[in-house]
């Protein structure tokens, strides 16, 4: 976009085209299928010890398929319970106030909780060894809580990333560079973090 029309501009109708959002559209899924490829390769790597053979990990198109699929699966499932529930409390925000807010914040961190249990059907697909979502809940609802705290944690950091980086949206080099940086950091421990609980709440390893 910067590239096309600078940092800030606005776009009329015409500009905006079928062509334009095919472009972009194939190149997010394009970008999407080479994140996928590197989350089911980092996966297989710590929960397999499969090291890749040179720069680039092998295709696991079997793996890669699947995790796509438990992905769609996923976010259906979220849409299907979160849209419902997040109507409910903005209700429930707009007839009780601060209270609301209180309320809607806990609602959302307990659903964030669950959908992260939930995502530990994601490394399993990577393993190509799929478990459904009730496998996945029933093999970490007695550590919900810790859950929630590790939920609450990340969440934390991510809004402090989020703040940084737009105090240095205006500032040369850096208001790019940033944000960068935080964005590969934080995927990288928010998969590492996933592989972590499918190894102990699903294959029983220690932690430490």
């Amino acid at each position: 976009m910067s590239t096309l029309w600078g940092p800030s501009v606005r776009l009329t109708g015409s500009e905006l085209s079928a062509g334009l959002f095919l472009k972009f559209g194939l190149f997010w899924l394009f970008s999407a299928l080479l994140a996928i490829w590197g989350v089911v390769a980092w996966h297989r790597y710590v929960l397999l010890e499969e090291a890749p053979e040179g720069w680039i990990p092998k295709f696991q198109r079997p793996a890669v398929g699947t995790y796509i699929w438990r992905l769609i699966l996923l976010v259906l499932a979220f849409l299907a319970l979160g849209v419902p529930v997040g109507f409910l409390l903005l209700g429930v925000v707009s007839a009780l106030g601060w209270i609301g807010i209180a309320l809607f914040v806990v609602a959302g961190v307990v659903l964030a909780t669950a959908f992260t249990q939930m995502a530990v059907t994601l490394p399993a697909a990577a393993l190509e060894k799929p478990i459904s979502f009730g496998e996945a809940w029933e093999a970490s609802i007695d550590d919900f809580w810790q859950v929630l705290l590790l939920v609450v944690l990340v969440g934390g950091l991510q809004y402090a990333a989020d703040w940084i980086s737009t105090q240095l949206v205006f500032v040369p080099v850096l208001g790019f560079a940033v944000p960068l940086l935080f964005s590969a950091f934080l995927a990288m421990l928010n998969v590492s973090i996933l592989t972590t609980l499918y190894g102990h709440f699903v294959e029983e390893r220690p932690i430490d």
